[in-house]
């Protein structure tokens, strides 16, 4: 039985980790796009280059950081919200 709970948690890890790592693919691909370098969209966002280099690595942002993301991206609060529902999996805990 706790080989069943272990493998379940390692499930839910892995899990979390790649709905991340797409979260990260958005943001990078929404930064480029946006056409600024990394260091600008950063400070624009208030994080440090490796901050934001990390959430593309797929780190989870802390939500309190995603409207500055989105700013700094030129996104409107829908577009980021949209992000956020598909990769909903990456905060779940």
């Amino acid at each position: 039985m706790s080989m069943s709970i272990r493998n379940q948690k390692r499930f839910h890890e892995t899990t979390r980790k790649v709905w991340a790592q797409l979260f990260g693919i958005f943001m990078r691909k929404a930064r480029e796009k946006s056409c600024l370098p990394l260091e600008a969209t950063a400070l624009l966002a208030g994080m440090s280059t490796s901050e934001w280099l990390a959430i593309e690595a797929g780190d989870i942002p802390d939500p309190a950081q995603l409207d500055c993301m989105s700013a700094a991206l030129g996104m409107n609060p829908g577009q980021m919200g949209v992000a956020v529902r598909i990769c909903r999996g990456a905060w779940e805990d």
